[in-house]
């Protein structure tokens, strides 16, 4: 099964930290996480809060041990809340308790195949990949 040989993190959470990183626009101040390990040593199951600079709060989850696999971020800016469900392709925002949900879509492919074909075409066409080494660092 995909991934059981690295971290829930590694394999799931690391392309939802790039879009954090890729919204907020802003250094990280604090990071806390909490992770559950089966057997293998390895997280299955994670949650992450990232508190920035700038004062918004953003919270990931990542699980491979739940009857359904999740993935979910929160972001908290002032009087804004927004909720993503990777997995039911939904979101909601709350503004001031006035609380839209939307449905958006997303063609499912395999990301990290993405990430390698399009460094591999940078590399052959000698053009800026999609993400610098910079970008994959800060994740």
């Amino acid at each position: 099964e995909r991934g059981r040989d690295v971290s829930v993190i590694l394999d799931l959470m690391i392309h939802d930290l790039g879009l954090v990183l890729e919204l907020v626009h802003s250094p990280i101040q604090k990071i806390t996480v909490h992770s559950h390990h089966t057997k293998n040593g390895l997280t299955d199951e994670a949650n992450v809060l990232l508190q920035f600079d700038n004062g918004t709060t953003a919270h990931l989850s990542a699980s491979r041990i739940h009857f359904e696999n999740e993935r979910t971020l929160q972001i908290f800016q002032d009087s804004t809340l927004i909720e993503l469900d990777f997995q039911s392709k939904q979101w909601v925002m709350n503004v001031n308790h006035q609380e839209n949900t939307f449905d958006y879509s997303a063609t499912d492919h395999d990301t990290l195949l993405l990430e390698i074909t399009e460094f591999i075409k940078s590399i052959q066409h000698k053009t800026q990949p999609l993400f610098t080494g910079e970008q994959g660092y800060q994740a």
